[in-house]
């Protein structure tokens, strides 16, 4: 099990908003208070991350499709989550659920929280119920089950810092620890897929029309809601399909075709000349430099400066997935 550690930090709202995007496909609309800042430093592994995230005024975060499921503890400031007609205001001590399938907006105020981000492919298997069709109906825990969470969630924090800091062994169990307790505490539902509108992916299939659109428009400001709205579909139809049929999000295949065009742009340009790697990277939709090399050198392999100095044989990008 690969667990690293990593930190975040900005007082940029754009860069702010592109690490959200980045780690949960399911956001729609998100809005920033005045004099923002945010900090999130923790742990991450390919299906889970622990972490404690701060930020100063506000944020308000739309959810429009199923993503990762998170369980927060709020250790000062207040969050609301909203849903439909119900409003529930969390404060310090609280642990709750957010579940995409079911938690459409939450704003959190001046907030230190502890997060824990498992991914309903890891809930799925663990619960055995597909990840697509998985839903935690419980927003709060059960009492008896808060107390056992906790102490996963320091087990777990325990076991990997000792595994960083000694280089031992990775706990192989700690992601399924953490999915088995989450479970018990919140629950487990199983939800019916809803039809797909073909057999067969047509043109006017909603998939290959969210594709029409993104490589139409990969380089303007897109997020997953303006996708299914060109598709003239849901953003949850849409999610389902692109993972049905290509394996991967509707987000993630947006950032795969910019980072395909930024490729071939870095590839053709004079070494010499006056093409920036930052410029390719804002026309290709990515704000913050740091991260579009890090998604550039998992995708291809080389930094995009090496790229833009030695003018490699333009090849795709392989794969999809997150």
């Amino acid at each position: 099990m690969d667990v690293r550690p990593h930190r975040f930090a900005t007082r940029d709202p754009a860069s702010a908003e592109e690490f959200l995007r980045d780690r949960w496909d399911s956001l729609g609309k998100v809005e920033f208070g005045p004099r923002f800042s945010i900090e999130v430093s923790g742990i991450q592994a390919p299906d889970f991350r622990v972490e404690r995230l701060s930020h100063s005024s506000s944020i308000r975060v739309t959810a429009t499709a199923p993503g990762p499921v998170q369980v927060v503890e709020v250790l000062g400031g207040t969050i609301t989550v909203e849903d439909g007609d119900t409003v529930t205001r969390m404060g310090p001590g609280e642990l709750f659920a957010i579940d995409a399938v079911i938690t459409p907006s939450t704003t959190s105020r001046s907030v230190h929280v502890g997060v824990v981000t498992l991914s309903r492919e890891l809930l799925g298997q663990v619960a055995g119920v597909p990840a697509d069709r998985l839903r935690i109906p419980r927003r709060q825990p059960l009492p008896a089950a808060a107390d056992q969470w906790r102490l996963a969630v320091r087990r777990a924090n325990r076991e990997i810092s000792e595994h960083l800091r000694r280089g031992t062994r990775p706990p192989i169990d700690v992601a399924h620890r953490l999915a088995q307790a989450a479970l018990t505490a919140f629950g487990v539902e199983t939800v019916p897929l809803e039809p797909t509108d073909a057999e067969g992916l047509g043109p006017q299939h909603p998939v290959n029309q969210a594709i029409a659109f993104i490589e139409a428009h990969a380089g303007e400001s897109l997020s997953v809601t303006d996708i299914a709205h060109a598709a003239r579909t849901s953003v949850r139809a849409l999610q389902q399909g692109f993972a049905r049929h290509h394996d991967t999000s509707p987000t993630a295949y947006l950032r795969r075709v910019r980072l395909e065009g930024a490729h071939r742009e870095l590839a053709a340009a004079e070494p010499t000349g006056p093409v920036t790697v930052a410029d390719v990277a804002a026309r290709w939709g990515f704000s913050q430099a740091g991260r579009f090399a890090a998604h550039y050198r998992e995708a291809f392999g080389v930094l995009p400066s090496e790229t833009l100095r030695a003018r490699p044989h333009v090849s795709p990008l392989s794969g999809g997935a997150e």
